[in-house]
């Protein structure tokens, strides 16, 4: 009972282990290891599951006027029965499911095999994916690549101002009494600039005054 437990229990063992090698191999020895690992499987199903050896005793006995009776069986003392004993068909049906179950046994670790190398060379040599890692950018309109921890030069400036009319200006400032103001004009559609490090609010009050230019040269290497 002990040495049945034992191989019962190296069998589910070695199931587990196989399958968990075959389903997270994801190179060429760990592949190598999990086929090693499935002879030692099919081992220890033989010995669970022996193959039935053929019974000598059940003998066809043909008559000579085309007549084949019922099988033969012989007993332990040599006397002859006219039909098999139903011991005799467990013993075959119970044959018939092992040998289903280590058909399904040898048909899954080849399933497998097969899926494991498919999922190796397929992605990348089928459907034309690189095997090297990408990485996923943003592009604006024209299709250049936009780095999103890039500093822009307003990044540090809040709104302060906003003065409404057919030019609008919007004032800006930041924490170290830097600023800057921006001029719409609604009637072309455009927008202008001009910034200092300095006096906010003398030059919002004076706006309008101010020379206004475009944001490339306004903040140029800012």
């Amino acid at each position: 009972m002990i040495k049945k437990i034992m191989l019962y229990g190296s069998f589910l063992a070695a199931s587990s282990a196989d399958t968990a090698v075959f389903l997270a191999s994801n190179d060429y020895f760990h592949l190598a290891l999990a086929i090693l690992l499935y002879f030692p499987l099919i081992y220890i199903a033989f010995i669970i599951f022996p193959r039935r050896t053929e019974f000598a005793g059940n003998v066809p006995i043909h008559q000579g006027n085309g007549i084949e009776p019922n099988l033969l069986t012989t007993n332990k003392i040599g006397q002859f029965s006219g039909s098999p004993s139903p011991s005799t068909d467990s013993v075959e049906v119970s044959d018939i499911n092992k040998r289903v179950f280590l058909k399904m046994i040898g048909a899954t670790g080849l399933s497998f095999f097969i899926s494991s190398l498919i999922s190796k060379r397929l992605p990348s040599h089928v459907f034309g994916q690189s095997e090297e890692p990408t990485t996923t950018s943003i592009i604006d309109s024209t299709g250049e690549a936009v780095d999103p921890a890039k500093h822009h030069p307003t990044d540090s400036y809040k709104i302060s101002e906003v003065d409404y009319g057919i030019n609008t200006y919007y004032g800006f400032i930041d924490e170290n009494d830097g600023w800057f103001i921006m001029e719409q004009d609604t009637n072309a559609g455009t927008y202008r600039y001009i910034k200092g490090n300095a006096n906010f609010p003398d030059n919002w009050r004076s706006r309008e005054s101010l020379t206004y230019d475009y944001y490339n040269k306004i903040f140029a290497k800012s």
